[in-house]
Protein backbone atom coordinates (compact mmCIF):
# COMPACT_ATOMS: atom_id res chain seq x y z
CA UNK A 1 0.00 0.00 0.00
CA UNK A 2 2.69 2.32 0.80
CA UNK A 3 4.27 1.70 -2.60
CA UNK A 4 0.96 2.30 -4.47
CA UNK A 5 0.68 5.61 -2.20
CA UNK A 6 3.94 7.17 -2.94
CA UNK A 7 3.30 6.03 -6.98
CA UNK A 8 0.31 8.08 -6.91
CA UNK A 9 1.22 10.80 -4.44
CA UNK A 10 -0.85 10.10 -1.72
CA UNK A 11 1.08 10.90 1.36
CA UNK A 12 1.16 8.68 3.80
CA UNK A 13 0.58 10.95 6.54
CA UNK A 14 -3.00 12.14 5.09
CA UNK A 15 -3.84 8.22 5.35
CA UNK A 16 -5.64 6.79 8.33
CA UNK A 17 -6.06 3.07 7.92
CA UNK A 18 -8.78 1.37 8.95
CA UNK A 19 -10.16 -2.45 9.07
CA UNK A 20 -13.66 -3.74 8.24
CA UNK A 21 -13.38 -5.09 12.05
CA UNK A 22 -11.01 -2.82 13.94
CA UNK A 23 -10.03 -5.22 16.66
CA UNK A 24 -7.22 -7.89 16.20
CA UNK A 25 -8.90 -11.28 15.17
CA UNK A 26 -7.13 -13.85 12.60
CA UNK A 27 -9.81 -14.16 9.97
CA UNK A 28 -12.80 -12.68 7.80
CA UNK A 29 -15.21 -10.57 10.08
CA UNK A 30 -18.14 -12.49 10.69
CA UNK A 31 -21.58 -10.56 10.06
CA UNK A 32 -21.84 -9.38 13.53
CA UNK A 33 -18.48 -8.82 14.04
CA UNK A 34 -18.73 -6.63 10.69
CA UNK A 35 -22.12 -4.69 12.31
CA UNK A 36 -19.94 -3.93 15.60
CA UNK A 37 -17.13 -2.65 13.40
CA UNK A 38 -19.41 -0.35 11.10
CA UNK A 39 -21.14 0.86 14.66
CA UNK A 40 -17.37 2.56 15.36
CA UNK A 41 -16.43 3.48 11.67
CA UNK A 42 -19.51 6.12 11.57
CA UNK A 43 -18.46 7.21 15.28
CA UNK A 44 -14.52 7.61 13.56
CA UNK A 45 -16.33 9.40 10.81
CA UNK A 46 -18.34 11.41 12.93
CA UNK A 47 -15.32 12.51 13.94
CA UNK A 48 -13.12 13.35 11.57
CA UNK A 49 -15.08 15.56 9.23
CA UNK A 50 -12.02 16.35 6.95
CA UNK A 51 -11.80 12.93 5.72
CA UNK A 52 -13.31 12.93 2.06
CA UNK A 53 -11.94 9.55 0.30
CA UNK A 54 -12.62 6.07 1.34
CA UNK A 55 -10.89 3.79 0.09
CA UNK A 56 -12.27 0.03 0.19
CA UNK A 57 -9.72 -2.70 -0.16
CA UNK A 58 -11.21 -5.82 -0.46
CA UNK A 59 -15.00 -7.45 -0.03
CA UNK A 60 -14.63 -8.00 3.90
CA UNK A 61 -13.91 -3.91 3.59
CA UNK A 62 -17.03 -3.25 0.71
CA UNK A 63 -19.16 -5.38 3.17
CA UNK A 64 -18.57 -3.77 6.06
CA UNK A 65 -18.91 0.10 4.09
CA UNK A 66 -22.26 -1.11 3.21
CA UNK A 67 -23.57 -1.34 6.75
CA UNK A 68 -21.99 1.50 7.58
CA UNK A 69 -23.96 3.67 4.70
CA UNK A 70 -27.21 1.45 6.37
CA UNK A 71 -26.33 3.29 9.71
CA UNK A 72 -25.56 6.82 8.78
CA UNK A 73 -26.72 6.91 4.92
CA UNK A 74 -25.47 10.81 4.97
CA UNK A 75 -21.94 9.32 4.59
CA UNK A 76 -22.21 8.02 1.38
CA UNK A 77 -23.56 11.57 0.01
CA UNK A 78 -20.19 13.49 2.32
CA UNK A 79 -17.79 10.98 1.05
CA UNK A 80 -16.15 9.79 -2.52
CA UNK A 81 -15.35 6.03 -2.47
CA UNK A 82 -13.22 3.82 -4.14
CA UNK A 83 -12.96 0.23 -4.02
CA UNK A 84 -10.01 -2.14 -5.01
CA UNK A 85 -8.40 -6.06 -3.98
CA UNK A 86 -7.32 -6.24 -0.52
CA UNK A 87 -3.44 -5.27 -0.49
CA UNK A 88 -2.63 -8.94 0.57
CA UNK A 89 -0.60 -11.13 -1.29
CA UNK A 90 -3.73 -13.69 -1.51
CA UNK A 91 -5.97 -11.42 -3.65
CA UNK A 92 -3.50 -12.14 -6.63
CA UNK A 93 -4.03 -15.88 -5.80
CA UNK A 94 -5.13 -16.72 -9.28
CA UNK A 95 -4.23 -19.43 -11.65
CA UNK A 96 -4.78 -17.56 -14.92
CA UNK A 97 -1.72 -15.09 -15.06
CA UNK A 98 -4.05 -12.86 -16.83
CA UNK A 99 -6.67 -12.50 -14.38
CA UNK A 100 -4.10 -11.54 -11.80
CA UNK A 101 -2.65 -8.69 -14.01
CA UNK A 102 -6.03 -7.23 -14.59
CA UNK A 103 -6.62 -7.08 -10.65
CA UNK A 104 -3.31 -5.14 -10.54
CA UNK A 105 -4.19 -2.96 -13.01
CA UNK A 106 -7.72 -2.02 -11.46
CA UNK A 107 -5.74 -1.46 -8.07
CA UNK A 108 -3.67 0.67 -9.94
CA UNK A 109 -6.24 2.45 -11.85
CA UNK A 110 -8.02 3.22 -8.19
CA UNK A 111 -5.23 4.40 -6.44
CA UNK A 112 -4.81 6.92 -9.31
CA UNK A 113 -8.19 8.27 -8.89
CA UNK A 114 -8.06 8.18 -5.70
CA UNK A 115 -5.03 10.49 -6.24
CA UNK A 116 -6.67 12.53 -8.50
CA UNK A 117 -9.60 12.88 -6.18
CA UNK A 118 -7.49 14.11 -3.38
CA UNK A 119 -6.03 16.73 -5.52
CA UNK A 120 -8.82 18.50 -6.39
Amino acid sequence: MAHLFDRYGVPVRTVLPWNAYPWYIDAAPSAQQSKAGAGVLVELLELTPEIEVVLLQGRDAERAWRRTVALQPRLADRLSIHATIHPGRRALFHPDPEERRRRVAQQERTFEEVSEQLAR
